[in-house]
């Protein structure tokens, strides 16, 4: 009935078709190993930022930050009024927000700006004034060091005959 070559045919035809099949199923195994690797991925990342997570909250509590209530920060500011070349400093706040606020109503308020805001214990904050109104101020510790530091930013500012105005710590 089928002749040789009909039947040669038609069994290539069900060999390729059955190639087809395997491929097919190798790029869905394909696919699903990579699902699988992504999936994979995915959990190392959770669990690497779980981890990361728990490590940073161990150190903000071993630091004093963090939810444990206590805050141990000390802040300072200095402010100036350029016009009226008022300045005011405040130290050993427990926020640079109430330093900020200290320094601005000791220098007067309006026309007032915060130039410098320093943080830590052992910090220190000093302003020079010159006779002609140039102002310079540094940060830092020990407080004499400070001091010769701010009357140098005033003579680089132009200043003449510049003397420490304010200076305090926060220790």
């Amino acid at each position: 009935m089928f002749s040789g070559s009909r039947l040669f045919s038609t069994s290539v035809g069900i060999m390729k078709y059955q190639s087809y099949l395997r491929k097919g199923e190798d790029m869905f195994r394909h696919r699903l190993n990579g699902i699988d690797r992504l999936r994979r991925v995915a959990r190392q990342c959770r669990l690497f930022l779980c981890a990361l997570f728990v490590f940073q909250i161990a150190l903000l509590s071993g630091c004093g930050g963090g939810d444990s209530g206590s805050n141990n920060a000390i802040y300072g500011s200095i402010a100036v009024n350029a016009a009226t070349k008022a300045a005011g400093i405040f130290a050993r706040a427990g926020s640079q927000v109430e330093a900020n606020s200290g320094a601005l109503t000791q220098c007067g308020g309006a026309g007032c700006v915060t130039v410098l805001e320093f943080f830590g214990s052992s910090q220190c904050g000093a302003l020079a004034r010159g006779t002609d109104g140039s102002f310079g101020w540094a940060y830092g510790s020990p407080q004499s060091t400070v001091e010769a530091n701010a009357k140098a930013a005033c003579t680089s500012k132009g200043g003449v005959f510049c003397t420490v105005q304010l200076s305090m710590c926060n220790s």
